[in-house]
């Protein structure tokens, strides 16, 4: 054998090594697809001007089993009224209402609720009916 030919079967047999190790039994599943978004407003039902709140978002694969750590993106659709963090928490800003997506990174599945921001001193929103 050449040298170059020895070089070469010592550099498969250095890759290849690491690779007989991880038999453990697992078998590699691919990855599920996100077919359902259901988001809930949580604890958002009473959200006051300058308080904070947390969306509850499941997310279901093809599987029919929720899928942990989706990769998502989030959207308020009047950010004067309402902001959303990238994991779901929605930031009262202005009295008022405001439309919140959820969406899979390439925007096929989402699901979206509207938040109710309140002045923190109890009065009605200026666009809402009375209390």
């Amino acid at each position: 054998m050449t040298r170059t030919r020895i070089g070469r079967l010592a550099l498969a047999g250095l890759l290849a090594a690491p690779l007989a190790g991880c038999g453990d039994g697992d078998e590699l599943t691919a990855p599920v697809t996100i077919v359902q978004i259901q988001l809930s407003n949580g604890n958002c039902g009473n959200l006051l001007v300058g308080g904070s709140c947390a969306l509850i978002v499941i997310v279901i694969g093809s599987d029919g089993e929720p899928v942990e750590e989706p990769r998502l993106r989030w959207f308020s659709e009047n950010i004067v009224i309402a902001t959303v963090s990238g994991s779901g928490v929605v930031s009262g800003i202005n009295q008022g209402t405001a439309t919140i997506r959820v969406e899979t990174v390439d925007g096929g599945i989402f699901d979206e609720t509207t938040i109710l921001v309140r002045d923190a001193g109890g009065g009605p929103p200026p666009d809402g009916p009375a209390p």
